[in-house]
């Protein structure tokens, strides 16, 4: 893993994935709304696997060893600006949505 990965709060982390799971299954226009006001594109740098799911098998060195055919709940993340901010990535992940 990369030192310079950061320490997260086990609880914020476990509400950022329900929220993000909630959103995917049950909130399914909404999760189609933003991600088609999504922009930019994904660094595939990790951080988001490493912060959100800790313990994924498929982290290789810090990087997603699926990343070319990833599942469907990592390809929508983040859906949206709060889903980005609670999971502690702000600041690193590559996308972002302009304002209204």
């Amino acid at each position: 893993m990369k030192d310079s990965r950061k320490k997260v709060n086990f609880f914020v982390v476990l509400l950022s994935g329900l929220r993000h799971r909630w959103l995917v299954y049950f909130r399914p226009r909404y999760t189609i709304v933003s991600l088609l006001r999504r922009k930019g594109q994904c660094k595939a740098c990790g951080l988001c696997c490493f912060l959100n799911t800790p313990g994924c098998r498929h982290l290789k060195d810090g990087n997603c060893a699926l990343y070319a055919s990833q599942p469907f709940f990592c390809r929508v993340f983040p859906i949206d600006e709060k889903d980005k901010e609670m999971s502690g990535v702000s600041g690193e992940c590559g996308y972002y949505w302009e304002s209204k």
